[in-house]
């Protein structure tokens, strides 16, 4: 039963010698909430983010005559009183992203993926407008590049749109994306760290347009394993020696 005991305590001594990094450290991601450019209504640009290239399948004339250079951009929250006001943005604008497939915005951080880092990544989004349908799908990447034309996708995280992920229009929802602990022997391992946001809807679903808000990106040391069993024998040890002499 003292062994128990003592394994017990050992774990919370772990627990607590470990406690202390496991706190994520925040990440800077420029333009993280998409106040710039300062727009009076809508600007059809996003400082330090890049609109993916155009698909050769992209038609403007059966997308409401809309040219891709337009179909990503920052807005201006609406008045208090508006009844399409967003309650809870981060500053007073966000950014617009029509549901249109292939497009997302991107950006590469001076920030690296450091080994023994996991990576967690936080939006806030909703499917705000023009008549979204449910079923149209963003991913949310992290990626790092391989040439100044490929990039590879490290994890993703897809998101519907439909009544139970967003049952207020007028209100934005953190969805979250997490990586495990670099490795020493992975390929991103000291790469520039990419955050994409990208529209995977069809032309069977596709429709309106995903406000966005709010990016952020925490770094969280994870301790090896190898590191917390040794400590959690150290632990019993002292733990043992101190029944002894009881």
């Amino acid at each position: 039963m003292k062994i128990f005991r003592s394994a017990a305590l050992a774990v919370a001594v772990v627990s607590a010698c470990t406690a202390g990094q496991a706190h994520g450290q925040s990440v800077t991601v420029p333009n993280f909430s998409f106040e710039n450019p300062t727009t009076t209504f809508v600007t059809s640009s996003i400082t330090n983010w890049t609109q993916t290239a155009q698909p050769a399948s992209y038609d403007p004339a059966s997308n409401g005559g809309y040219p891709w250079s337009v179909l990503t951009g920052v807005f201006l929250n609406t008045a208090p009183s508006s009844p399409d006001h967003i309650d809870n943005l981060d500053g007073t604008q966000a950014a617009l992203m029509f549901g249109v497939p292939g497009l997302g915005i991107y950006q590469e951080l001076s920030s690296t993926y450091q080994v023994g880092n996991s990576y967690h990544l936080t939006l806030g989004l909703v499917g705000q407008g023009g008549g979204m349908l449910a079923g149209v799908t963003i991913d949310l990447q992290l990626y790092y590049r391989t040439s100044p034309t490929t990039t590879v996708v490290i994890g993703d995280q897809v998101v519907i749109h439909n009544a139970t992920n967003f049952p207020n229009h007028t209100h934005v929802y953190d969805f979250t994306l997490d990586i495990p602990a670099v490795q020493a022997s992975d390929a991103w391992a000291g790469q520039p760290i990419g955050i994409e946001f990208l529209s995977t809807a069809t032309s069977a679903n596709q429709g309106g347009y995903w406000d966005l808000d709010n990016v952020r990106l925490t770094a969280t040391p994870v301790p090896e394993p190898a590191s917390a069993v040794l400590l959690a024998f150290g632990g019993l040890a002292v733990l043992a020696r101190r029944s002894r002499r009881a």
